[in-house]
């Protein structure tokens, strides 16, 4: 079979598995990985496992492609030029010592590169909000892992691998930026304070309560950032005037009431505008009142920022993509460094997905695009990864990473059209029902469920 003719058979079993994979290997074209693994893990070496094979291990296991990182190991050894020139055990002892700042640099590099294709294709303003660049900033832990380390295996506690915070563009779907760390106790406002460096004048900060510091905020002031922050209780604040109603958004009324805020360590003040949203109904915490905290002009209205800052769950819904539907968290990696690695591949390969799904809504409309499921999605490039990657051959994928962005992004459009959106929907389920009393099964604790089933139809 020649090679287009293999490249057509992989079109045609999925357009959107080879879409995935072109755009994972146009992010990083040929040496990419050297480059990047030299300048921020200059202390370590890749003799005998190089970091392009390590690399592609790991995207097979987060895209779900193979079920572990032992069972992609067992994959590759079986090839007919293996990749991974070394034991399982110097490839787990490899993951363990990456650096973190490698990781970060991968994700980093990610979000630059795919960023460029979607300028090229005007796909980076946010609706609304033309002349800003809007970001949401959270962070989140590495849940705990199995207990194969030695230091895990005589506690019942959770060990828990790593804690990272993230910069996600809204405009785009990209994580941009992140900032990891090995300890999970780690402060999220120690690990935000390298992302807020590369603030530049009128990016706009989305953030929940707990970013609701002097320092975050009069930082990001200082480069002339804006920021939309919910506030803190222990914020020290003084009223200026009284609170007044300017409007309403679907949960509730909106009031605004310019404050002042301190740094009670310098003394330091700098007025804010405190929105506040009186809910129709308590949230889940029982409370009546979100209060935001915002530096930008009085010509962007209270009701538009408190709309945006209800966008600030699109990236706690990122997250549960990243670790349930892409396979970043591995239970299996205790080790702190190669659990970060695999959350990182995951978000290079959510960076992926996030340029997909771009095309697909400028191919498709963004009607149909809002009705995409993400675990839908992830099922397909799941299904079908296995299939691409024996049929195209690897100088294909290195002529299509060579493409500027200006003509890879039509090569996208045209993968995005051949695919059957309708096979990717969302199927939001009913209202969910009350939860019936159940009785304890301290006395009884299991039932023929064939019996309890004869016995309610008998009652019936």
């Amino acid at each position: 079979m020649q090679p287009h003719e293999r490249w057509d058979a992989a079109v045609m079993v999925s357009p959107l598995a080879v879409m995935v994979r072109g755009v994972v290997e146009w992010t990083f074209p040929p040496g990419s990985f050297a480059e990047l693994f030299s300048r921020y893990a200059p202390g370590q070496t890749t003799r005998t496992l190089t970091v392009d094979s390590l690399v592609g291990l790991m995207i097979d296991v987060v895209t779900g492609i193979r079920p572990s990182v032992y069972a992609a190991y067992v994959a590759d050894q079986n090839e007919p030029t293996p990749t991974l020139t070394a034991t399982h055990q110097a490839v787990y002892a490899k993951l363990g010592r990456l650096a973190p700042a490698f990781s970060a640099a991968l994700v980093r590099r990610s979000g630059e590169r795919l960023g460029s294709v979607l300028a090229a294709a005007g796909r980076t303003r946010c609706p609304g909000w033309a002349g800003y660049r809007v970001r949401i900033l959270d962070g989140t832990d590495l849940a705990g892992t199995e207990h194969r380390l030695a230091v895990l295996r005589r506690i019942h506690a959770a060990g828990l691998p790593g804690r990272l915070v993230v910069e996600y563009d809204v405009a785009t779907g990209l994580v941009v930026d992140v900032s990891v760390s090995e300890d999970a106790y780690t402060s999220e406002r120690v690990l935000v304070k390298r992302i807020l460096e590369q603030t530049r004048a009128n990016d706009v900060y989305v953030a929940d309560r707990h970013y609701c510091t002097t320092e975050v905020m009069f930082g990001i002031d200082r480069r002339r950032g804006r920021f939309v922050i919910r506030e803190h209780e222990k914020l020290r604040t003084q009223v200026l005037r009284k609170a007044r109603r300017v409007g309403r958004v679907a949960t509730g009324e909106v009031w605004e009431q310019p404050i002042m805020v301190e740094d009670p360590a310098t003394g330091e003040r700098r007025p804010v505008r405190r929105l506040i949203l009186k809910l129709d109904t308590p949230n889940r915490e029982g409370e009546t009142e979100i209060r935001i905290l915002t530096n930008l002009r009085k010509k962007v209205t209270a009701v538009r920022i408190v709309a945006l800052y209800r966008q600030r769950w699109t990236l706690e819904r990122h997250f549960d993509f990243l670790k349930n539907c892409l396979n970043g968290q591995i239970e299996s990696l205790g080790e702190p460094r190669a659990a970060l690695f695999a959350m990182s591949m995951a978000m290079v390969a959510g960076n992926a997905v996030a340029v997909v799904k771009q095309a697909l809504a400028t191919a498709h409309g963004t009607a149909e695009f809002a009705k995409l499921s993400g675990y839908y999605l992830a099922d397909e490039i799941r299904g079908h990864a296995r299939a691409v990657a024996a049929l195209i051959e690897p100088q294909q994928w290195e002529e299509l990473a060579r493409q500027p962005a200006p003509a890879f992004w039509p090569w996208c459009l045209r993968l995005a059209r051949q695919v059957r959106t309708a096979a990717l929907h969302i199927h939001p389920r009913g209202p969910k029902k009350p939860k019936p009393h159940r009785h304890s099964g301290k006395q009884r604790p299991h039932y023929s469920t064939y019996r309890l089933k004869n016995e309610a139809k008998t009652r019936c």
